[in-house]
């Protein structure tokens, strides 16, 4: 279970200017982990953590001194998906409005951007990685799945959930699903929407670690120090290469290769590679 307090010795930050109380943004030697913190509502997603988080990761994004991007839930939950209050608000002002189709314009505009955090996740050029325990439900399960590793505690509960509330998904899930477990899997947890647990998670292949709850926080730190540490550029660069692998074919992914790997070869650290692998030591990189 994580608390809403700050870890000991991480220090704040202000990329992203002012946060909102309801995330915390710690930055400590190159990781960053950005805590969903609305305990009481189990990190249920509102218009405050929906704007605030996608103005937080793309600052991360930018920050060339930020090389891994963490994002973790406070309290009991990692995050329950969608606030209902505010689905439901969205409700009465389309209903009370002259211009009901006016209202669900706008509110259509505001998620469209709103949910390009996921985006910002799965594209941003350096590592990302989700700490996922209690519960992960609808949106909160997808920006889990836009990083690029999870670490889920065994008894986490994952569901997609939009079945349940006659919703049919937002945050990229569908997209996320496909591409991780398969269309027929896909269809199995969106259709259906069964609850699984971490070790079901794992064997699915959503999560990267699967382990005891109270080993979460120490190991999904571990794994972001060691992403934090890694080739920055070089890593960003085969995040490009698995983004385009997606959805081209053979010839455009070789193309783009050689172009990553040109740059790739041109930065400090692969200098530092090789000189590491003369001197028969492990290699120090600076993310340059």
């Amino acid at each position: 279970m994580f608390s809403d307090a700050r870890a000991p010795g991480a220090q704040s930050t202000d990329v992203a200017g002012d946060v909102p109380q309801s995330l915390i943004v710690e930055v400590r030697g190159g990781l960053a982990w950005v805590t969903l913190n609305r305990p009481a509502a189990l990190n249920a997603l509102d218009q405050e953590v929906m704007d605030g988080l996608l103005e937080v990761l793309d600052s991360l994004a930018r920050d060339r001194s930020v090389r891994c991007v963490g994002l973790r839930g406070a309290g009991r939950a990692f995050c329950a998906g969608g606030d209902l209050s505010l689905i439901e608000q969205r409700r009465e002002e389309a209903a009370a409005a002259p211009s009901p189709g006016t209202v669900i314009d706008a509110q259509h505009r505001v998620l469209a951007h709103q949910v390009k955090a996921a985006q910002i996740l799965r594209e941003m050029p350096k590592p990302t990685i989700a700490a996922v325990h209690g519960h992960a439900v609808g949106g909160g399960l997808a920006l889990a799945l836009a990083c690029d590793f999870r670490v889920v505690s065994e008894d986490a509960k994952l569901c997609a959930g939009f079945a349940a509330r006659s919703l049919s998904g937002d945050y990229g899930i569908s997209f996320l699903l496909v591409r991780t477990v398969g269309s027929a899997k896909a269809r199995e947890l969106l259709l259906l929407d069964p609850t699984i647990d971490g070790v079901e998670a794992h064997r699915l292949g959503l999560a990267t670690v699967v382990c005891a709850s109270s080993e979460l926080r120490a190991r999904a730190d571990a794994l972001g120090r060691r992403l934090a540490e890694g080739p920055t550029i070089a890593l960003g660069r085969m995040k490009d290469n698995i983004l385009l692998a997606e959805t081209t074919n053979f010839e455009r992914v070789l193309q783009a290769e050689t172009l990553n790997q040109r740059v790739s070869v041109s930065t400090s650290d692969a200098e530092e590679a090789g000189r590491a692998f003369a001197e028969r030591r492990a290699p120090l990189f600076t993310g340059s």
